[in-house]
């Protein structure tokens, strides 16, 4: 059997989770952007995911990686680790068989909402995870990576610069609620077995403020302001506050923030020295392209795409934050 990469490190891994058999097959997977090999492999019926996460850096640390993947495990929300090296930077988990779809995910059945809110509601309760950085210190690391770069037109430039600076003005003031997070809850990352969903690719989490997490499934899942409280009231177990509310909306924008930068950091990191022109479609919004998205569309394959992508959750948090509701939130939030 061939492994990934010629990697004894895999190998290792897989003789350990199969007591000392070779897998009868490997299948490399596809999906997410953290460029970690990803696989299935397979011994007499069982299945099991193997990671192989080869890159360190400030963020990607595959100490910190197991550690949150295991308690995640412990809390119910990350499928089961069977294997972990820290200094080879491979995981074997447990595969989760993907049941069926319950639909887009601008299309969501409210059952699908709570659950995603109880799998946070769990995560968020577990044990603490190993802190890293202030999100939004992140997110002007983020910031920083695609200013400095030749991507950005000068509208782009302005418009993260005045949409990160009024979100670090509103957001920072509000009091610290760290929680263990996963920092990445996107459709890529949860996997629904038919019954219940799993939240997977623990890359980027570390102990951080809760509305991370609560605003990415929010702008994925609840997109109306009925399925938004439907959401929260789930998540808390009772109606939320008005100070609650007025955080998620902010939280929402940063995320979209978070999300525009990210996609543009690894575009510009992708094809150093090209500036955004005319050949990259910008005039879908972000709910038509999580349609598409929802419907198998390869919009993040392509570069233009991922690009297309973060430029609209810019668009996004820039319209919210000129938008007469940013200041109410921002004062409703401080008050508490």
């Amino acid at each position: 059997m061939s492994l990934p990469y010629n990697s004894p490190a895999a190998l290792r891994a897989l003789n350990h989770v199969f007591a000392g058999a070779e897998p009868d097959a490997i299948t490399p997977l596809t999906g997410g952007l953290s460029g970690a090999g990803v696989f299935r492999a397979e011994h007499r019926g069982r299945s099991c995911l193997l990671r192989i996460q080869p890159t360190r850096d400030a963020i990607r640390d595959p100490a910190r990686t197991h550690a949150c993947m295991r308690i995640a495990a412990g809390a119910g929300v990350a499928p089961r680790v069977l294997f972990t090296s820290d200094e080879d930077g491979v995981s074997v988990t447990d595969f989760i068989l993907p049941g069926p779809s319950a639909g887009p995910p601008n299309e969501t059945a409210p059952g699908t909402v709570a659950q995603l809110a109880g799998l946070l509601s769990s995560l968020h309760a577990a044990p603490a995870f190993p802190p890293l950085i202030g999100y939004l210190d992140a997110l002007e690391g983020l910031a920083d990576q695609v200013l400095s770069s030749s991507l950005p037109t000068q509208a782009v430039d302005a418009a993260i610069r005045q949409t990160l600076g009024d979100l670090s003005r509103a957001y920072r003031p509000l009091p610290t609620d760290a929680v263990s997070s996963h920092n990445d809850v996107n459709p890529r990352n949860i996997v629904h077995d038919g019954v219940r969903p799993w939240l997977v690719d623990w890359e980027a989490a570390f102990l951080a403020d809760r509305y991370v997490d609560l605003s990415a499934v929010a702008n994925v899942f609840a997109p109306s302001p009925e399925t938004e409280t439907a959401f929260l009231t789930a998540y808390f177990g009772r109606k939320p506050t008005g100070a609650e509310t007025a955080r998620l909306f902010l939280a929402r924008q940063i995320s979209h923030l978070f999300h525009a930068l990210a996609f543009l950091a690894g575009a510009a990191a992708e094809r150093a020295g090209r500036t955004l022109d005319a050949s990259i479609r910008n005039d879908r919004t972000l709910e038509q392209m999580h349609a598409d998205l929802g419907k198998g569309a390869p919009l993040l394959d392509l570069w233009e795409g991922r690009v297309a992508y973060g430029l609209a959750h810019l668009r996004q948090a820039q319209d919210a934050v000129r938008g007469p509701d940013f200041a109410i939130a921002a004062r409703r939030a401080l008050e508490g």
